[in-house]
């Protein structure tokens, strides 16, 4: 099972191991990895991003053992159309598990809940386990855009982007 709290300032050292793994700098934009005060400065913030409705930074916790197992963030991108971006990541020793899964699904729950009416992520066209959990939380595929993503050497990436509305929710 899967627990999830906002984000602290407790959280920095395992979100700077997080987010500054390869394949998780790789689904950065830019593709760059952050440094140590840029990781406190958004575990310190993310109280007042959520208090203003700017984002919510959510903190993955493996309800067993309570250790952080990844960071989950839905953004309000579009705050005027009721959309939010949603984003997560899991450190290598969470994956495999179905934590990702259950915690979208949560956010996204929640989310629409609190009277969002879509959501949208993306991934890079190779990064399958990504769109398993979209697709087994309902997410349904829209659409590739093709040279969306910055490279870290000048190139571009395409993205594969995934939406969920409000009424596509069985209850």
């Amino acid at each position: 099972m899967v627990a999830l709290r906002r984000l602290g300032p407790v959280d920095a050292d395992a979100m700077y191991r997080l987010h500054g793994r390869p394949e998780v700098v790789a689904n950065r934009v830019p593709p760059v990895a952050p440094d140590r005060a840029s990781i406190e400065r958004r575990c310190r913030l993310a109280e007042s991003h959520w208090l203003a409705g700017r984002s919510a930074d959510l903190a993955i916790l493996d309800a067993a053992t309570g250790a952080v197992a990844g960071g989950c963030a839905l953004v309000y991108d579009e705050p005027a159309t009721g959309q939010a971006m949603l984003g997560y990541s899991l450190l290598p020793e969470a994956r495999g598990r179905g934590l990702a899964t259950r915690a979208v699904g949560l956010v996204a729950g929640w989310a629409f809940d609190v009277g969002l009416a879509r959501l949208w992520a993306g991934t890079r066209p190779e990064n399958v386990a990504s769109q398993r959990v979209l697709t087994k939380t309902g997410f349904q595929r829209e659409g590739l855009l093709r040279g969306r993503l910055p490279g870290p050497d000048g190139t571009r990436a395409d993205s594969l982007i995934f939406g969920l509305l409000s009424t596509d929710r069985t209850n």
